[in-house]
């Protein structure tokens, strides 16, 4: 079960955490306030998949307003806006495949992380 969600850079989502309930949880909200990019994260991370996210365009993953910002800027290489989903899952057992320290909190979790600046980049924690 996923008990968070970090999002970075992720089309409407500058840099949000989402913390879930157990059991069930809705996404309720006006349209355009992000329900479905929330829902398009997760199933971006759990797919794994570089060829699900090329048919979506990686381009329109990224926010606008970072994009935006890195053009009126001087450009340079190590500025280049960078994607970032983490999946944060709960951790009643821990699941060495996808537990591990890699995460942006630096704590041993279980968890899966999706980053892209000018390639895709899976990985578990």
């Amino acid at each position: 079960m996923i008990e968070e969600i970090k999002l970075k850079n992720f089309k409407r989502f500058r840099d949000t955490t989402i913390t879930f309930n157990d059991g069930r949880n809705m996404l309720i909200g006006e349209n355009g306030v992000g329900k479905s990019s929330i829902l398009l994260a997760i199933s971006c991370v759990l797919s794994g998949s570089y060829s699900f996210i090329e048919k979506l365009g990686v381009h329109t993953l990224f926010n606008v307003e970072v994009i935006q910002e890195f053009m009126n800027s001087e450009k340079a290489y190590n500025d280049l806006p960078l994607v970032e989903v983490e999946l944060f899952i709960k951790d009643d057992v821990i699941n060495h495949e996808i537990n591990g320290k890699k995460n942006s909190i630096g704590t041993e979790k279980n968890g899966l992380k999706m980053r892209s600046v000018r390639m895709m980049n899976f990985q578990s924690f």
